[in-house]
């Protein structure tokens, strides 16, 4: 039984350090939304928006970009994605502590539970939002047609962050009992 318990603990401790490798990724890369049309290109992130003709595009950032200033809602699942990643980097201190160093702590369990919950909940926000807002970004076409892989990986990663929060709950269970 406490066997089991230990590959659930394992399990969980390299879901939550895939899930902080992925969402590292989504959060640096400017192509959410990327849009080709053979001669020129656009692509854009949270951090970043990118264009020009193909191979030649500059990029430049979205904080005072006229297309994204005065775009509340972009403020907002920024700074969701933001709030994601802290809450990713403490499930993972505190899931390394409790498994490996502190056996017996099981409040750290229980925070690496709600820390997990709370960003697969954030993530789910930040998707939602994004993808049903990205329209009303300026353009000339309509950009939810163009969400881009990064943007998938996202939603993936909130799931694996339910899934790791779940493996987490099944250890605590098992090593409690």
């Amino acid at each position: 039984m406490l066997m089991r318990a230990a590959n659930i603990a394992y399990l969980s401790f390299s879901l939550i350090v895939l899930c902080l490798i992925l969402h590292l990724v989504v959060f640096s890369v400017p192509s959410w939304v990327y849009y080709n049309n053979g001669v020129y290109s656009s692509y854009f992130g949270l951090w970043s928006v990118c264009g020009g003709m193909a191979g030649r595009e500059t990029c430049t950032s979205t904080v005072g970009h006229p297309s994204f200033s005065h775009q509340g809602w972009y403020q907002t699942v920024q700074v969701f994605e933001c709030l994601t990643l802290v809450a990713i980097v403490a499930a993972a201190v505190c899931s390394f502590v409790s498994i490996f160093l502190l056996r017996q702590e099981r409040v750290l369990n229980i925070a690496t539970i709600i820390l997990m919950i709370t960003s697969a909940v954030f993530i789910l926000i930040a998707s939602i939002t994004f993808g049903s807002r990205v329209d009303s970004i300026p353009s000339t076409v309509m950009l939810s047609s163009y969400l881009y892989v990064p943007y998938g990986f996202n939603i993936v990663n909130g799931v694996l962050c339910a899934g790791a929060g779940a493996c987490m709950l099944v250890y605590k269970v098992e090593y409690s009992s």
